[in-house]
This record gives structure tokens, C-alpha cells and sequence, in this order.
């Protein structure tokens, strides 16, 4: 399932079970089996339609067809490489881990201390809201692949986990089981 992916904590949590730890992917409402089909269909007509051209003798329509053909694969690659794109935050409370993963698949992973760590929601234009975490001066983007209502949803769960985090190291801390994050639009106005 594509978007924000909530990873319950164990209930007996120890320093080592993050409090909070979510998997971030981009949306993608393919299957494997469906984008091999789609290449053999795709592959199957551009060998067709090549044929028949070249049968007319209207070589610069074969020439169009395998530019067209070229295209798509090429896009097909390209959506493959995007598929590679995730997003891990992991709450503990003293640090947070972000691990972003881009679409060459190089891994970046960064370290913060859960108690300084702010989320913000910054307006940007029409892509909608970016979401930063920010601490000390660095400052670092996350969910940008994601539609702007799984922003909001996500910028909430961290504030309310990163609040809970600071309780606990402050020794304020109640158990309490991670739930399943609500949607931004069932939340309150006052609370997106």
C-alpha cells in the first residue's frame, strides 16, 4: 500500500523499540505482473505496427512508431527507478532516525535528538505543504513524494510522537499502543 505506513511498537518497549516508526513510499497503483504485461503488449504492437510500415514502405512511420516505443520504455525505466524512492522515520526518546532512500538507491541516514527536533509545514506553492525536520541549524525535507493530505497526516503523528518522546525521557512518560494514524480529514480544522 502505497503512502504512510504506521509500524506498531511491541507493547513492552525498551530503548531499543522505537516509540515511533513509519515507512514512507511513493504512491503506486501498479503491480510487477501489470507493468510486465503492459512491456508485452507495448513491445507486441511496436513490432505490428513496425512491420505493417515497413510492408507499406512508409519507413518514416516505422521511424516514428520506435521513437514512440523508445519513449515509453524509457518512461517505464523511469518509473521503476521512482519506485526505489522510501522514507523511514524512527522515534526513540532521545534520538530520531530519518533513512531516505532515492531513486538511484543511495541510502542517506541522519541522526537527531528527539527532544530539540521540530516539525514544521511550510507553505509551497502548488506542490502544497512541504514538511521539514528541523534542529541545531540543519534542516532536512521529508515526504515530498507524498499528495499533500499524507503531509499533514504525517507532520501530525510526528508532533504527537515527538511530544510523547520528550515526556518520556523527562520521565512524564504513560504507555500508550501506536495506533494506526488518522486521516488528515478526519481530524479537527484546529488540529491540521
Amino acid at each position: 500500500m502505497p503512502g504512510i505506513h504506521p509500524i506498531p511498537a511491541a507493547s513492552a518497549l525498551s530503548d531499543a523499540d522505537p516509540l515511533f516508526d513509519a515507512l514512507l513510499t511513493p504512491n503506486d497503483s501498479g503491480t510487477r505482473h501489470g507493468r510486465v504485461i503492459f512491456a508485452a503488449v507495448l513491445v507486441a504492437y511496436a513490432a505490428i505496427t513496425l512491420t505493417a510500415w515497413l510492408w507499406l514502405g512508409a519507413w518514416p512511420m516505422a521511424a516514428y512508431g520506435l521513437l514512440v516505443a523508445a519513449f515509453v520504455g524509457w518512461s517505464l525505466i523511469g518509473d521503476s527507478r521512482r519506485r526505489r524512492m522510501s522514507e523511514r522515520i524512527r522515534v526513540w526518546p532521545d534520538r530520531t532516525r530519518v533513512e531516505q532512500t532515492d531513486s538511484a538507491g543511495r541510502r542517506s541516514v541522519s541522526d537527531w535528538q528527539t527532544s530539540w527536533l521540530r516539525v514544521a509545514v511550510e507553505a509551497d506553492g502548488s506542490a502544497g505543504p512541504r514538511l521539514t525536520l528541523g534542529s541545531h541549524g540543519r534542516r532536512i525535507s521529508v515526504g515530498g513524494f507524498l499528495t499533500a493530505d499524507e503531509r499533514l497526516e504525517l507532520a501530525t503523528a510526528l508532533k504527537a510522537e515527538l511530544a510523547k518522546a520528550s515526556n518520556r525521557l523527562n520521565g512524564v512518560w504513560t504507555p500508550t499502543p501506536v495506533a494506526p494514524v488518522a486521516h488528515a480529514a478526519a481530524l479537527p480544522a484546529s488540529e491540521r
